[in-house]
């Protein structure tokens, strides 16, 4: 589908259900493959608990060029052409809720958790405790630091120490407990970048607040509940930044 076709159809639903609560997720994946191809909510086996947008999203995003939806969920344009640069796919699914698996044939549905600082670490106490008391020790610290404020740059990380950060095995293996160290850790893991606020909003750089954010399982996409179309955007942001 051609890039003004996918903008049609995307404000085609907008319109047509924004009386109507969906839950919303930005997919990126290597170009490599289809979207077919793609089994999970996250091309990444260490993505373990994505984010997503809460569920009054469509009333907030009708209207606003793809620019501003991106802007809006609380992606930066630095975010947009790391995605371009590293040859990625951008696509935005909508869904209801989803279903988790259980013994047997029966499915439990489960709600999605608004991403607060409470609520992260609920998560990761659940995943892991050694993770969990590490993140606990520190969080104070973590709390009242500006992200740009560590020894080292966060985005950035030499391959042998991202990979120490970068799953939750690997950090409980290591020794790592310091407040940047921790801080790499969820940025890596839980993907809780510069702009995280932990109040459950997103926010853009100019600290303005946008759309309420969400933690899920790593579920399949033939999980998800009343999932409407995929909507490749890819083409439309890589026009919108070049």
């Amino acid at each position: 589908m051609s890039a003004p076709s996918v903008l049609d159809s995307l404000t085609n639903f907008l319109e047509e259900n924004s009386h109507r609560e969906y839950y919303g997720r930005i997919m990126s994946f290597p170009n490599t493959i289809t979207i077919d191809e793609l089994e999970y909510i996250t091309f990444s086996p260490d993505a373990i608990f994505p984010f997503v947008m809460g569920p009054d999203t469509i009333h907030h995003l009708k209207g606003k060029s793809i620019n501003d939806m991106f802007e809006f969920i609380g992606y930066t344009k630095k975010d947009l052409q790391m995605k371009i640069e590293g040859e990625e796919k951008l696509v935005l699914v909508f869904f209801t809720g989803y279903s988790i698996p259980t013994e047997g044939d029966s499915q439990r549905v489960e709600p999605p958790l608004l991403a607060t600082w409470d609520n992260v670490l609920t998560l990761i106490d659940r995943t892991n405790s050694i993770c969990g008391e590490r993140v606990r020790n520190v969080l104070p610290i973590i709390q009242s630091k500006a992200y740009e404020s560590y020894e080292f740059d966060i985005d950035k990380l030499q391959s042998d120490i991202r990979s120490q950060v970068e799953s939750f095995d690997s950090f409980a293996n290591s020794s790592h407990t310091s407040p940047q160290m921790v801080r790499a850790f969820l940025r890596y893991t839980l993907k809780l970048k510069k702009l995280y606020s932990g109040d459950g909003y997103s926010y853009n750089e100019r600290n303005e607040k946008g759309s309420k954010e969400y933690l899920i399982p790593r579920v399949r996409i033939k999980e998800l509940i009343n999932r409407s179309e995929f909507f490749d955007l890819t083409d439309i942001v890589v026009s919108s930044i070049l």
